[in-house]
């Protein structure tokens, strides 16, 4: 049986938005993107984005225009190769690159923003604004007050990644020494699904008739294939097992016809609330793409990873909104050309591979950062999950 648990408000990291200009109303604003290998359907999500703003001729003050790059983002010497170009594509990086594209970004004072960082990301040294931005909504709390909601005393906690580390970190630090609700009673990082049922089998042996309550930090392609592996192995039990699954995967399709999805208990968070009209109106759309053009669509669900991508690109829109009714004229001295961008007076916006000298921060970008994050602090964007809040 499953239990899905709406958040009011997955990893490697998918993308980040690099925005970099601005133009006068029914111009165009270029958005960078980079994106990892087999990011099909998060990339589906950010050109949907893009499309359905392009399409809102009498609503929208501006129109979007992408430059995408596909590639493989844990090589970071073509991560700084992308970075030289003033139209600095919007990235999707893995968690080994991510530390030289925050760099960028905060040297050059470029924004970007990205579903959820891969880990824990520390403030810049100097004490200067971070140019990053996460959208996705810290849940630690979520997953102890579950715990704390079904009674367990003792729990077991598997994870895959760093960031599932990390998670387990968090609920540590929120913990009381002295009078923790529940105690972790076994840590073990996972390589794949056979590590995992191999490991749940030496716990079978040890305590058959015990309750085991499983917290589950993983994909959620792994997740399921390890439940089917668990239904499916003859020597673990199911009565006794109750899975928790703390990573943001349930808004994922679990496959109606597989029948092990309900042979065992299983509950889990969404961020994706389709109770309401916003959102069930986009999924009607998301449905409606040729799941061969728009890959990865085509299907009544959306991943947690591509719907935060979606709400990125129209927090970036609401941002330049603000910005352009506080000052229309706010960018037009700025041109395209060349596939660069350009002052009207000729010279480069930003060399972010100069022969020599000092770094130059694009003028733009401290003020980007900051509308974003008061987009997010009065939370005027209603997105998957709700008003938007950042981490």
């Amino acid at each position: 049986m499953q239990d899905a648990i709406l958040l009011s408000r997955n990893i490697f990291l998918i993308l980040a938005l690099a925005p970099f200009a601005c133009c006068s109303i029914s111009e165009k604003i270029p958005l960078g993107a980079i994106f990892d290998q087999g990011s099909d359907d998060v990339q589906t999500a950010f050109k949907y984005a893009i499309s359905n703003h392009n399409q809102n001729e009498s609503g929208r003050r501006f129109e979007l225009q992408a430059y995408v790059d596909v590639i493989n983002t844990k090589d970071a010497f073509k991560l700084s190769r992308l970075s030289k170009y003033a139209k600095a594509p919007g990235k999707s990086v893995s968690p080994d690159s991510f530390d030289t594209l925050h760099s960028y970004s905060n040297t050059f004072q470029v924004p970007f923003v990205t579903p959820w960082f891969p880990e824990e990301v520390l403030p810049p040294s100097s004490g200067f604004l971070d140019y990053a931005t996460s959208m996705r909504p810290e849940y630690h709390q979520a997953i102890i007050d579950t715990i704390k909601y079904y009674g367990w005393r003792r729990i077991i906690y598997l994870y895959d990644s760093n960031d599932g580390l990390l998670r387990l970190q968090q609920i540590y630090q929120a913990l009381t020494p002295g009078n923790e609700p529940f105690q972790v009673k076994t840590v073990r990082r996972i390589n794949n699904v056979t590590d995992a049922l191999q490991f749940l089998r030496g716990l079978e042996e040890q305590s058959r008739w015990e309750h085991k309550h499983v917290v589950l930090d993983c994909s959620a392609d792994m997740a399921k294939d390890i439940v089917v592996g668990h239904v499916r192995e003859v020597s673990l039990g199911r009565r006794t097992y109750h899975y928790l699954l703390s990573g943001l995967v349930m808004d994922d399709r679990w496959e109606s016809e597989v029948v092990e999805f309900g042979a065992i208990n299983i509950t889990g968070f969404r961020i994706v609330d389709s109770s309401r009209k916003n959102v069930r109106d986009f999924l009607e759309g998301w449905k409606r793409l040729d799941p061969i053009q728009s890959q990865g669509a085509g299907r009544e669900t959306i991943s947690a990873q591509a719907a935060l991508m979606y709400d990125a690109v129209f927090v970036l829109v609401e941002a330049f909104n603000k910005i352009l009714r506080k000052k229309p004229d706010n960018f037009k001295n700025i041109r395209i050309g060349r596939g660069q961008l350009f002052y009207n007076n000729g010279s480069k916006i930003l060399d972010c591979n100069p022969n020599g000298g000092w770094v130059t921060p694009w003028e733009h970008g401290d003020k980007i950062s900051r509308y974003l994050r008061k987009v997010s602090a009065l939370r005027e964007y209603e997105g998957f999950h709700g008003r938007s809040d950042y981490i």
